[in-house]
């Protein structure tokens, strides 16, 4: 499948990826806040929207999950 490119990883207590949807096929959106998109295998909900580009909130945790 397509997948959207990344545009930019900010660190903080997490981390907020920006990813560019806009060369997705149109059967594919439009996206919405609190959808959820399946990055990489995981799925992520959408926190916020500019245009094209879905940012997601990221928890980084241990192998532990901690």
């Amino acid at each position: 499948g397509r997948t959207g490119n990344q545009q930019s990883v900010r660190a903080a207590d997490g981390a907020r990826l920006l990813v560019d949807l806009g060369h997705l096929p149109a059967t594919r959106g439009p996206f919405r806040i609190g959808d959820s998109i399946a990055l990489s295998g995981v799925c992520c909900t959408v926190v916020a929207m500019d245009g094209a580009v879905a940012a997601f909130d990221l928890q980084v945790t241990d192998a532990a999950g901690q």
